[in-house]
């Protein structure tokens, strides 16, 4: 076992050199056309990018700003990226940082960029995040074989009531709202889709409500039984099923859409910053799902900080007495959806954020001004959406 994972490093750090050369050997090539990065925004970039959700590479220029701000505005341009270099204009030098290998692999960008990436030419490299498995680089020759075998990126059957589509899953139904204003936005995994259906009545609504929906997704870890070593890929594609009940206010249903969409950055925000290469070796223990996962992302963590969520002797999580997000002393009375638990409620201000930002009138408009204090419109700024843009 040990001598497998000395092997695996080695093949990482053999790599790491062979691609160390690849791109000195490129500087040429690029420092002519590097002041142009001068010319961006902040957070812009320019270049051609690979088809969307292809593997392949590409060099790109870059405005300037945070690794996340990179990664999260590649995403919304199709790239999924898995390994870049930086091009330090001084040193005439590039500088790399890898999503899947060792931490260590990292340090000199770390020690450099961690805060922020300056304009400059960035080479990237895109994966199809479908075919991707996490933890590969750990597995023995035989398992990566078996791992190589899998099905991936499949369509999940979805029981649906009186579909308007049964089998357009491509996420052309989105509402006009939701291409405009959170697609080109808000970091999502590949091949996400919606399921569309509609409900005239209450009587097949879970707990009364006038509709539901729910965001399903198949990223949990898998372990080989003889060596214990894990691994994760997406066996579905991420779907989310929406009610278009005619009953419901119209805004009421595009709060929903936004919802179930921000479930879905937190699943792309779980792949790129959670199941990393340390993350497997550790060996995670304990129940899966979107929230054991987020619980070891630091910028998550951030968030339970931001609103007072601790967790009692039992486990169960807890607001403080005086928090705005208990149901006794909420807006009008009737608390936020999922003040439960960290990650619904982080989901359910991000789809406030998504309603201010589309203007949406009246109720909304009123409840979420409520509950959007200064800290958490930061913390959605810093770690989901892709900006600048103007603050709302």
């Amino acid at each position: 076992m040990k001598t497998a994972r000395k092997y695996d490093t080695m093949v990482f750090i053999s790599l790491w050199a062979v691609l160390c050369f690849a791109v000195s050997f490129l500087t040429f090539l690029t420092f002519s056309i590097s002041t142009h990065a001068q010319t961006l925004g902040h957070t812009q970039i320019s270049g051609t990018l690979p088809e969307q959700a292809t593997e392949s590479t590409a060099f790109i220029q870059w405005g300037g700003g945070s690794l996340y701000q990179l990664t999260a505005r590649l995403a919304v341009r199709g790239c999924d990226v898995n390994l870049l270099w930086v091009w330090d204009a001084q040193e005439k030098d590039y500088t790399g940082y890898t999503f899947s290998g060792p931490r260590f692999l990292n340090k000199n960008f770390n020690s450099k960029y961690e805060n922020n990436i300056p304009p400059s030419t960035i080479w990237v490299q895109c994966i199809d995040m479908m075919n991707h498995i996490y933890g590969y680089g750990l597995l023995t020759e035989n398992e990566k074989q078996k791992a190589d075998a899998l099905p991936r990126g499949g369509h999940r059957e979805v029981r649906v009531i009186d579909p308007i589509t049964e089998s357009d899953c491509e996420g052309n139904n989105w509402r006009p709202e939701t291409k405009k204003y959170v697609l080109p936005s808000i970091p999502l995994t590949q091949g996400v889709c919606v399921i569309l259906f509609m409900k005239e009545g209450l009587a097949d609504a879970p707990e009364g409500r006038k509709g539901f929906s729910w965001h399903s997704h198949n990223m949990e870890l898998y372990t080989f039984e003889d060596s214990e070593n894990q691994y994760a890929y997406h066996r579905f594609r991420e779907s989310i099923a929406l009610s278009r009940n005619k009953m419901r206010d119209y805004h009421d249903l595009l709060k929903v859409e936004f919802h179930e969409l921000c479930h879905s950055n937190q699943t792309w925000h779980i792949v790129k910053n959670v199941f990393n290469h340390d993350f497997f070796i550790e060996k995670y223990t304990g129940n899966g799902g979107t929230l054991r996962y987020l619980l070891h992302s630091s910028a998550f963590q951030e968030f339970i900080d931001i609103v007072g969520f601790s967790q009692d002797e039992k486990g169960e999580w807890v607001l403080p007495q005086d928090s705005i997000y208990r149901t006794e002393n909420s807006f009008y009375g009737g608390g936020i959806y999922g003040y439960f638990v960290p990650h619904e409620l982080a989901a359910e201000l991000c789809a406030g954020y998504l309603m201010r930002k589309v203007g949406s009138s009246g109720y909304w408009t009123e409840y979420f001004e409520f509950y959007l204090e200064d800290e958490v419109v930061a913390w959605l700024e810093k770690y989901v959406f892709v900006l600048p843009e103007s603050r709302i």
